[in-house]
């Protein structure tokens, strides 16, 4: 009895996969083109995560990579965009601002940054948020480190901000480690 169920079992499978392996299709008709634009995020060899944001900022590690945040300046401001544990999806949180508290040459100082909704998103449930305040970018420009403090789902978050102008690997995890 045992034979004969382990031998139909091997020939249902057998049946199955060899009616599920067809051939190419030379058919030009069924080709699919797919474009992605920008490419693919460049991801650290060791722990399989994002090394740059989806904007080509530096990611803050928020919780245990539960969700990130990712830095940006430039010339305008900050930016700080919330996003998903994989670093690629935003997230949306409600709050109007979010807070990043910096320390410099003995200094402390906090900064808000402002909510600023993307398109599709409503005011009061925004995943990006700016300062054009000058001294935030003066502070980060000339080595501040801190930290930024945010609410997602009623749970609060704080992450490490520690800004590099050396993009190299060693600094790939700055603002979180690994345990």
């Amino acid at each position: 009895m045992k034979f004969a169920l382990t031998t139909t079992l091997v020939l249902t499978l057998s049946f199955v996969f060899v009616m599920g392996c067809g051939q190419p299709s030379d058919d030009a008709d069924s080709a699919i083109a797919v474009t992605i634009e920008g490419g693919p995020p460049e991801f650290d060899d060791l722990d399989a995560h994002p090394v740059h944001g989806p904007h080509g900022g530096e990611l803050v590690e928020l919780g245990n990579e539960q969700y990130h945040a990712e830095w940006v300046g430039d010339d305008a401001g900050i930016t700080v965009y919330v996003l998903d544990g994989v670093a690629i999806e935003p997230v949306t949180i409600d709050a109007p601002s979010i807070t990043v508290s910096l320390k410099h040459k003995g200094k402390v100082s906090s900064f808000e940054l402002e909510a600023n909704p993307l398109p599709d998103e409503e005011i009061g449930k925004v995943s990006r948020f700016t300062s054009a305040e000058p001294p935030l970018a003066e502070w980060m420009d000339s080595g501040a480190e801190g930290n930024l403090s945010l609410t997602i789902n009623g749970k609060s978050f704080t992450g490490n901000i520690i800004h590099h102008h050396d993009h190299a690997h060693d600094d790939a995890h700055a603002g979180h480690d690994h345990d």
